[in-house]
């Protein structure tokens, strides 16, 4: 569904027409239910016991990586896409005994469709200077990507290994933690 969405949207907003800021927000609402959905259906578990065995979990980011991408503007959806990649990485990791030796080899040469490092590091973050809970959301996602099983996906090491030696990742990460993160708990 997302990845549906995300591409007719793509499509949709090249058209120009005098229903367009319509059309896009008719977009925007489908792709924000689409990821919140998702989102529920990681967070309860039942992705995994239903679909894991024909579909492996790294592939469930793909999508929600365009999104992210197309919709980076979009508040509600950022925040939704940020949480659907924390959720994926954690069940990835609680189900990684689904994984077979050929899901991991898989996962460490997959393309991903887009730098998600870049929209979160570069766009997301200082886009979105005033929204603490996008602030969280995204030093989580990141952490979440570092961390997890998804993190042997050499394309992703690469990345990170770029905005580390740019100093990117660090400097969004210090003004989260300093100045754009207000709930003290959630500073560490």
């Amino acid at each position: 569904i997302i990845n549906v969405t995300t591409d007719e949207a793509r499509t949709a907003a090249n058209e120009v027409d005098d229903n367009t800021e319509e059309k896009e927000n008719e977009w925007t609402d489908a792709a924000e239910s689409a990821l919140y959905a998702f989102y529920r259906l990681m967070k309860s578990g039942r992705v995994a016991e239903n679909t894991y065995c024909t579909v492996p979990y790294y592939t469930y980011l793909d999508p929600v990586f365009s999104a992210l991408d197309a919709w980076q503007h979009e508040e509600a959806i950022v925040e939704a896409a940020l949480g659907c990649i924390v959720a994926t990485c954690n069940d990835l990791d609680k189900n990684g005994e689904m994984l077979t030796e050929s899901d991991i080899n898989d996962l460490e040469e997959h393309i991903n469709k887009c730098d998600i490092i870049a929209v979160i590091v570069t766009k997301i973050m200082p886009k979105f200077t005033t929204e603490s809970s996008i602030q969280e959301q995204a030093c989580l996602a990141l952490e979440a990507l570092a961390k997890s099983t998804y993190s042997v996906n050499t394309e992703l090491i690469e990345l990170f290994k770029h905005y580390i030696n740019n100093g990117l990742i660090q400097k969004q990460l210090i003004l989260a933690r300093d100045e754009r993160i207000t709930n003290e708990r959630n500073k560490a």
